[in-house]
C-alpha cells in the first residue's frame, strides 16, 4: 500500500527517518528550491528517489497544505506487541511500553513520542 506525505517538514522528516520505501517526489513547478526544499531535493537525490515537476493543480489534488512538495511512500511499518516484547527481552530489560488511550489533544502526540524515545520506551500502543 502506498500513500502521499505532503508538506515540507513532514516530507523532510520521513526522508530523514528512512523507515519507509520512497517511490517518487513531486515538486510544484516554479517553487524556489532553497531552504528546507533544497534539503529535501538533496536527500531525494542521495536516495535515488525520482523527482518530477508537476503543476500546482496536480499538487493541490494530493492534499491541502502541501507547500509545493509531496512524497509517495510505502505504508508505515508498524510492529506487533510481540515484537515490542521481544525487543525488551533481547536487551535484557523489563518491557517498557507507552499505552495511549482516549488522547485528548492529538497535537501532543509528537511530544509523547519524543519523550518515549528519550526515556527508552520499547514501543507505543
Amino acid at each position: 500500500m502506498k500513500e502521499w506525505i505532503v508538506g515540507r517538514n513532514p516530507v523532510y522528516e520521513v526522508l530523514r527517518a528512512r523507515r519507509r520505501n520512497f517511490f517518487r517526489l513531486q515538486v510544484a513547478s516554479g517553487v524556489e528550491e532553497r531552504g528546507r526544499l533544497g534539503e529535501i531535493l538533496k536527500m531525494a537525490a542521495a536516495g535515488k528517489v525520482p523527482v518530477s515537476r508537476v503543476s500546482r493543480q496536480q499538487m493541490d489534488s494530493l492534499g491541502e497544505g502541501n507547500q509545493g512538495v509531496a512524497l509517495e511512500v510505502s505504508a508505515y511499518p508498524y510492529v506487533a506487541l510481540a515484537d515490542i516484547l521481544q525487543c525488551a527481552e533481547e536487551r535484557q530489560q523489563p518491557p517498557f511500553v507507552l499505552a495511549l488511550d482516549l488522547l485528548q489533544n492529538p497535537q501532543n502526540l509528537g511530544t509523547l513520542f519524543r519523550t518515549a524515545e528519550a526515556v527508552g520506551v520499547h514501543g507505543v500502543l
